[in-house]
């Protein structure tokens, strides 16, 4: 009976740190900051011009990343401040004279992002911790291509806009600490027309189109707590 005794108190203490190891709501709220990096994966875009012609583009995987920081509030929402930067090289080109899709020529898009996120943590009894979020901001895009049209002629499109953006973000993160967590999360970016410069057989024109990615982002937070 002594040596269960003496057992059960050694699991009743283990529980006990268990259990204050876990995760709790913040109940005081505090400051964090917050390092991303993560995979871009473009819907494939349409630029449009006056006369009614149009370049499709398809993109391959890129590069995602970003910091923040903001603050988390006793009641599990936060809200922050966001810089992002995405880059991906476009893998094919369709031309509406061809209407078709070839990798002749190359180019690249790339993005800078200025969001402000607010976010729904939900804290349970386990270290991981859902979490939905909504980032309104604005966003520059910097296109820079050059596809070839059916003639052989090179198109060149290239200069950028800021404009309005939004995501939507879903993810999940593992916290070790109070003050340490590391999160996985989905982001949809999308933003509103933006307008840039088309030069064909040396006559310039202007193109109209939507910005659209997904991103997939690995992120490690500090709590100043």
């Amino acid at each position: 009976m002594k040596k269960l005794a003496i057992a059960l108190l050694c699991v009743c203490a283990a529980g006990g740190v268990m259990a204050a190891a876990a995760p709790t709501m913040n109940e005081t709220g505090s400051w964090y900051a917050n390092i991303m990096a993560g995979a871009s994966f473009p819907v494939a875009m349409t630029t449009r011009d006056a006369s009614g012609g149009w370049l499709k583009s398809k993109y391959n995987p890129g590069f995602s990343g970003g910091i923040a920081g903001g603050y988390e509030f006793a009641n599990a929402i936060s809200l922050e401040g966001q810089l992002g930067y995405i880059y991906n090289g476009v893998d094919k080109f369709q031309p509406s004279s061809t209407g078709t899709w070839s990798s002749s020529g190359h180019g690249s898009t790339s993005a800078t992002d200025y969001m402000v996120n607010a976010f729904y943590h939900f804290y349970n009894a386990s270290h991981f911790v859902p979490y939905f979020g909504l980032g309104l901001g604005g966003i520059t895009v910097y296109h820079n291509w050059k596809p070839k049209n059916a003639s052989g002629t090179t198109i060149s499109l290239k200069g950028n806009d800021t404009v309005f953006a939004y995501q939507g973000i879903a993810g999940v993160a593992y916290q070790f600490n109070a003050q340490w967590s590391l999160g996985l999360d989905y982001r949809y970016l999308a933003s509103s027309q933006g307008k840039y410069k088309l030069k064909v057989a040396g006559v310039k024109g202007t193109v109209k189109e939507y910005y659209r990615t997904n991103l997939v982002n690995l992120g490690l937070t500090y709590h100043f707590s």
